[in-house]
């Protein structure tokens, strides 16, 4: 699995953000609609990366998509 990463827009991202959301992140309205990986939506992630013990960062690698 690549990464999912800062920049990328489309269905991975989609889901990635439905999934921080269900469990209880906050993104940006815009980001959602566009189905964008921004800036809140790389917050989320750091802050569930180092919630879940995971090593700090900003991608959904494999350890990430496994902590869901």
């Amino acid at each position: 699995m690549e990464p999912i990463t800062t920049g990328m827009q489309g269905a991975a991202v989609e889901d990635v953000q439905s999934r921080l959301l269900q469990l209880g992140y906050t993104i940006d309205d815009t980001e959602v609609a566009d189905k964008r990986f921004g800036t809140t939506t790389e917050q989320a992630v750091s802050t569930f990366r180092l919630d879940s013990g995971l090593a700090a960062g900003h991608a959904v690698d494999i350890p990430c998509w496994s902590a869901w």
